[in-house]
């Protein structure tokens, strides 16, 4: 049996085009036919372009991403499944995964968004988790604009709409501005989910003679060549848009429906229950659609499958079989359940109003075999052409950053600089935003927006207390100076925020982000971004266990690529036994001392790329000290942070990050559900002011004590050889002050805050 239809009307030239047309080089073109032995046709081709595409295969990426450390204490499931697991007890692990949006969001904010949380949400329960919470990671241009304030807009509206309607909380986040992002703005969401460790499902298990379902929704035209063609394109700003242009840019991003995803959800729990033994493997319907879903669970279980795309569940009329290969509908799953069993899938499936029909079946053939009104359309050697020919990649390089020794005079302005600076998108206030997200639904949340990592009690009854935590970081304007730097500063970012609400780390998920991978510096960026990584897990002992790439985040303009900074998303999750201990980040007693905790070796200097120097100096002017970083202390500094946790020192901590000591203190005063005020002496300090106020060093968290628990945090220091600097003390009045020059109102401080986010 051979495929035939299309090659008796088309010529190797006119494939060849198609093929180029879908994103093939003339290397894989030529890779294709020598493997196949044959032509191959139109369908295949289409098949195969989004199957070798950047955002399906990881060509340009992968073998910096194997090198990333996945195993560790407690990893069930590292990359490669559709989210990773670490057990956390006896009976249950966490799943958790974070995805880009980018490009989809860029063209059509509201829908591009809202999908992102529907299909990172899928990958969770394909897994046999409960999902439990979201998080969002975003990054735009300049928001003083109305192109980036209207994508702001329907990018939140978007998360807010499919999480809200769907039930799963959103408990964290972070938003920030870079005019790198003006071409290219950044989607990132996050997912984590429990399952009980005998409930865990993969899409690696499919064995020969079992049955092909597809459930949840009908497959539409929405989404099409969405992640070969779009997601794995730069945008042209040189290009004029015409009303075609744009409409075909916008129907490759898909449509969600959160009410038909919380339906298929809450029916692949069920079955995951109730009919665990008569399901052998599931895959959500992702990028590409049911093309990877078939060759990914083929792939790694395998078998071959033999399918007929006339009993896919259609809600438009006339669909061809390339559309249907392609589509990427939202709320879709591949299924692969035992013989005999179908009818049982499809009562429950269509108990909860969702699609669930056989469309085919496994094989022992290694070979998709694909069929539409009995005419073979696609027949593919699957292992074989899983992955595409290797390419060459460019040699990674970074430039190096000129700096200067030169740095202007010390600032006498002190207050008008803090207000500035808490104004700043990546510093003020979120709430206006996160309060259009449920943050509270499935009532386990215990820190929400706003605080120094999420919190949520995952107990099993009303005696138990455990509770898991996540913290997400993105500092770009460090990656800038060097990816590996970047990277470092991220985690150990990641690492404090959890420590600081009493949350020991256990593993990540990144979300990496670049330019055009053909290009060295963005290569650099993969290799030294993982390296890293890699350094810090080995450190922290929190193993990466899935994550995403996102690539071609590059305008041209004025026939120039601009490429956004290297960024890569950390998310870092934490468990704790008690969430009864779970601390605050913002001052909770007047009368309290506020104390600076430092790992050995820290200086008080003003590090190249701070907030402060890059908004108060000139570019000349860059100061040319490099930030201080030492991993081992950062992970002597969490230790203490969670002794002094489990022993009940701290009413509050946080980290000192964006913006310096100055910025921190001054939310932890307007921060919290009642404002205080702040008392405080540095004028005997030897360092320039604005070091000391504004300067960004890490390792440095702040904590809040009782003064009758002083010696307690003494003994805490000298046993984690942690330094300690009392800063001052916590009022009840609306003064902040830091003596001798830094004095004001902390309600100026509160509308500086909160007033960016309207």
């Amino acid at each position: 049996m051979t495929v035939t239809a299309t090659l008796l009307s088309a010529s190797r030239e006119q494939l060849k085009t198609l093929a180029l047309g879908c994103g093939l080089s003339d290397n894989e073109w030529e890779h294709l036919c020598k493997v196949l032995g044959r032509l191959p046709s139109a369908t295949e081709i289409q098949m195969i372009g989004v199957m070798w595409s950047e955002h399906c295969s990881y060509k340009n990426s992968k073998p910096h991403l194997r090198k990333l450390i996945s195993k560790g204490k407690g990893v069930l499931q590292g990359p490669g499944e559709n989210a990773g697991l670490i057990q956390i007890d006896e009976k249950r692990a966490v799943a958790f995964k974070v995805e880009s949006h980018n490009h989809p969001s860029f063209v059509e904010p509201f829908q591009g968004a809202a999908t992102g949380v529907g299909g990172i949400l899928r990958d969770i329960f394909t897994m046999g988790a409960r999902p439990i919470a979201t998080g969002n990671y975003l990054r735009f241009g300049d928001l003083r604009t109305p192109k980036h304030s209207y994508l702001l807009d329907g990018v939140v509206s978007g998360i807010a709409h499919y999480g809200n309607c769907i039930g799963v909380p959103n408990v964290a986040g972070h938003i920030s501005a870079n005019t790198c992002y003006q071409g290219n703005i950044l989607v990132n969401v996050f997912a984590l989910g429990i399952v009980d460790l005998d409930k865990i499902f993969r899409s690696n298990s499919a064995k020969p003679g079992q049955s092909v379902m597809i459930w949840g929704a009908k497959t539409g035209r929405d989404g099409i060549h969405g992640a070969s063609l779009l997601a794995s394109a730069d945008f042209d700003s040189d290009k004029k848009k015409t009303d075609e242009s744009e409409n075909e840019q916008k129907i490759r991003v898909q449509v969600g429906d959160p009410f038909k995803e919380k339906c298929l959800m809450d029916a692949c729990l069920e079955v995951m229950t109730d009919l665990k033994d008569d399901l052998t493997a599931i895959q959500d319907f992702g990028a590409a659609g049911l093309t990877c879903s078939t060759m990914e669970i083929s792939d790694k279980s395998q078998i071959g499958m033999r399918l007929e795309l006339s009993k896919v569940p259609v809600r438009e009329e006339k669909m061809e079989a390339f559309e249907l290969l392609l589509s990427e509908s939202q709320e879709r799953m591949m299924a692969i359940v035992k013989k005999g069993s179908e009818e049982k899938f499809k009562k429950v499936l269509h108990k909860w109003g969702c699609e669930a029909e056989v469309i085919g079946e496994t094989t022992d053939t290694k070979r998709a075999q694909i069929f539409y009104h009995d005419e073979l359309m696609v027949d593919l050697p699957v292992s074989d052409l899983t992955d595409p020919p290797a390419v060459e990649l460019a040699e990674p390089s970074w430039p190096e950053l000129s700096l200067t020794s030169a740095v202007p005079a010390d600032v006498k302005n002190e207050w008008e600089i803090l207000l500035k600076l808490l104004s700043y998108p990546s510093v003020a206030s979120k709430k206006r935003i996160y309060e259009r997200y449920d943050s509270t639904v499935g009532a386990r949340t215990v820190f929400g927006p706003g605080a120094e990592a999420a919190v949520l009690w995952i107990g099993e009854n009303a005696e138990s207390f455990e509770g898991i935590a996540f913290k997400g970081v993105a500092d770009e304007d460090f990656y800038e100076l060097h990816p590996k730097l970047g990277a470092q500063i991220s985690m150990a970012r990641a690492a404090r925020g959890l420590a600081c609400v009493g949350a020991k780390p256990i593993g990540i998920t990144d979300g990496i982000n670049v330019g055009n991978p053909h290009l060295p510096h963005v290569q650099g960026a993969l290799k030294f971004m993982v390296e890293g990584m890699n350094e810090a897990i080995e450190i922290f002992e929190t193993p990466c266990v899935s994550g995403n790439v996102s690539m071609y985040n590059q305008t041209i303009f004025e026939n120039q690529p601009m490429d956004i900074f290297p960024t890569t998303f950390i998310v870092m999750v934490g468990l704790m036994k008690d969430v009864r201990k779970s601390t605050p980040s913002s001052f909770q007693k007047a009368g309290s001392e506020v104390w600076a905790l430092e790992v050995s070796g820290n200086s008080e200097n003003l590090p190249v790329n701070s907030l402060y120097s890059r908004l108060f100096w000139k570019e000349e002017e860059r100061d040319g000290r490099w930030p201080f970083l030492d991993l081992k202390s950062e992970k002597r500094l969490q230790n203490a942070l969670l002794a002094g946790n489990d022993r009940n020192l701290f009413l509050s901590a946080r980290d000192i990050s964006q913006g310096g000591l100055a910025v921190s203190l001054a939310k932890a005063c307007v921060g919290g559900e009642k404002n205080f005020g702040f008392e405080g002496d540095l004028s005997k300090t030897q360092s320039r002011r604005d070091q000391v106020l504004f300067g960004e060093h890490q390792g440095r968290p702040l904590v809040e004590i009782d003064p009758a628990k002083r010696s307690e945090l003494m003994k805490l220091g000298l046993e984690f050889q942690i330094q300690l600097k009392r800063i001052g003390s916590v009022t009840s009045d609306e003064t902040f002050r830091i003596g001798p020059l830094l004095s004001g109102d902390t309600i100026q401080l509160l509308q500086a805050w909160s007033g960016t986010f309207k």
